[in-house]
């Protein structure tokens, strides 16, 4: 199950502005069976869509 939820800052402020760029922040719980301590650890995929293509990098911390 994956649950994604804006902060409360991030509701009354909106998304940042970095130049011609927004910086997004949210956070996802999502339970994965299978992933191992050493996969831990920060990930960078590129996306595209009607805007073009772009970088998603994104922190998978275990618990």
């Amino acid at each position: 199950m994956a649950v994604a939820q804006r902060t409360e800052k991030d509701r009354e402020e909106g998304p940042e502005t970095l130049g011609q760029q927004q910086l997004l922040r949210y956070t996802s719980t999502l339970t994965l069976n299978r992933v191992k301590p050493l996969e831990a650890g920060q990930y960078s995929l590129m996306v595209h869509n009607k805007a073009g293509w772009n970088n998603v990098t994104f922190e998978l911390t275990l618990r």
